[in-house]
């Protein structure tokens, strides 16, 4: 090229996966919000006018479906579990085969890995003295013993059973999947298992440290903690959205579930299914009926 040619720099239009990604993450964190966040009292006003707008409709669905029976004990209950399998379950799914991805594999409904077991030991023995620790707070005693005095235990377990269910589909799954770039859970992160040292060993043997070869930054910490690229955004919007699913349950509950978030997408995504953490989710909450009942 000679000195009187000239060229033309074009500014870099952007990526578009990234902008996808970006607007997926918006309308994640606006849904969520939306219809399943419940706002305090001290928020503006137009908030809760939308809050209850956009909840509204579905509970509308809800309602139809149980015509007549309003005077049920358990009426509330099964209204909500209507609800949360509409709004976790029934539109989430919906959405995944809109972008055309609809297979059970997109959204984590995998086989558990090598060391799927192993962490679902090791994370409910450590879960058990934060579980007992919520589970004899008042707040906890009161509200779902009360379901229990009011409804019967079979209506509280099926309740309990649907609730987390829905939650960690949509929380420790689905979200998962639409919070990456490219929409879909990420291929299986390789297990490393032979180690040095007995320290190591046992770390790997819970499937961490992992190789860290030829990487470096944020990048080292993933691979240390078993984690594929891309990973870390779903996992942060994972996390938040479940504290806040969880406001209003009281303070040991919420302070409980800042820590329960950001490892149960983990578990998900380390041992390649969010079924892991649905057994440990269950595990855990029928040990703090327990502990509840007991106390009582």
């Amino acid at each position: 090229m000679t000195k009187t040619q000239k060229t033309v720099q074009m500014a870099p239009a952007g990526n578009p996966r990234r902008i996808h990604h970006v607007c997926a993450v918006a309308a994640v964190v606006a849904y969520c919000l939306s219809l399943l966040f419940y706002m305090p009292e001290s928020w503006p006003a137009y908030l809760h006018s939308w809050n209850r707008h956009a909840t509204g409709w579905v509970l509308s669905i809800a309602e139809k479906l149980l015509a007549g029976q309003s005077h049920h004990a358990a009426f509330h209950e099964i209204r909500h579990a209507i609800y949360l399998i509409l709004v976790l379950v029934a539109l989430p799914l919906f959405t995944m085969c809109v972008i055309r991805r609809c297979r059970l594999a997109d959204f984590g409904l995998r086989k558990p890995n090598i060391i799927g077991l192993r962490v679902l030991l090791v994370g409910y023995a450590i879960s058990v003295p934060l579980t007992i620790y919520v589970a004899v707070s008042p707040e906890f005693s009161n509200y779902y013993l009360g379901i229990a005095q009011r409804t019967g235990v079979s209506v509280l377990l099926g309740y309990f059973i649907i609730n987390v269910t829905t939650e960690t589909l949509f929380y420790q799954g689905i979200l998962l999947a639409l919070c990456r770039k490219d929409f879909r859970w990420p291929e299986p992160a390789p297990v490393t298992v032979h180690a040095n040292g007995k320290i190591e060993c046992v770390l790997r043997w819970c499937g961490l440290a992992q190789s860290t070869d030829g990487v470096v930054g944020i990048r080292k910490i993933t691979r240390w903690l078993g984690l594929q690229d891309g990973c870390l955004t779903a996992i942060f919007v994972s996390g938040a959205m479940f504290v806040l699913v969880h406001e209003g349950k009281g303070t040991r509950e919420i302070g409980v579930s800042m820590l329960n978030g950001p490892l149960l997408a983990y578990v998900a995504y380390r041992t390649n299914t969010w079924l892991v953490p649905l057994l440990l989710h269950v595990a855990a909450g029928i040990t703090s009926f327990a502990v509840a009942w007991i106390a009582q």
